[in-house]
């Protein structure tokens, strides 16, 4: 028996890193019924959500197989990262669970705090200190050493393939 029943992590997986590897650990080490969702899963091929729903569950895949639960949770229409966004996330999952891990964001601090839900933050200096942000721009640099430091081993064949996404999407071509 874990210490709690179910855990989620949310994240938009824009590049499954090693920070949140680190999160998506504490949580299988943690929760008996281990969820990662997905957020955003209503966007891909832009600057920012570069992947769609379908390769970044793959990517978790990949790495974890069936150890986790994955749902997508689309973007809301209004305002994300208001104080409501952690009400629509339960909405939408249609359970709430015992607790959420999460890196220690200050914007998501205030997501679940009406809804009585335990929250564990793990420090960013705990998980590397990197962002999907900082990978993307190793990617066009064509970085692949510096890279693979932060990205599972079982990824790292993905780097050319991730990377004519980018560029693609840098170049405003329409990816197929």
């Amino acid at each position: 028996m874990k210490k709690y029943k179910i855990g989620i992590v949310v994240g938009r997986f824009q590049t499954l890193h090693t920070g949140h590897l680190h999160i998506i650990d504490e949580l299988i080490d943690k929760c008996d019924i281990p969820i990662v969702v997905i957020g955003s899963s209503n966007k891909s091929r832009t600057p920012d959500n570069p992947f769609t729903i379908e390769e970044r569950t793959s990517f978790l895949r990949t790495v974890y197989g069936t150890d986790i639960t994955i749902f997508a949770v689309p973007d809301r229409k209004t305002v994300v990262n208001d104080n409501s966004w952690g009400e629509y996330l339960i909405e939408k999952l249609g359970f709430k669970p015992d607790v959420i891990i999460s890196g220690d964001e200050p914007i998501r601090n205030s997501w679940f705090e009406k809804l009585n839900i335990k929250e564990e933050f793990i420090p960013k200096s705990d998980c590397g200190n990197i962002s999907a942000t900082k990978l993307r721009e190793l990617m066009l640099a064509g970085n692949y050493d510096e890279w693979k430091e932060y990205i599972h081993p079982k990824l790292r064949s993905q780097f050319e393939n991730m990377k004519k996404i980018l560029e693609d999407i840098q170049k405003g071509n329409k990816y197929e």
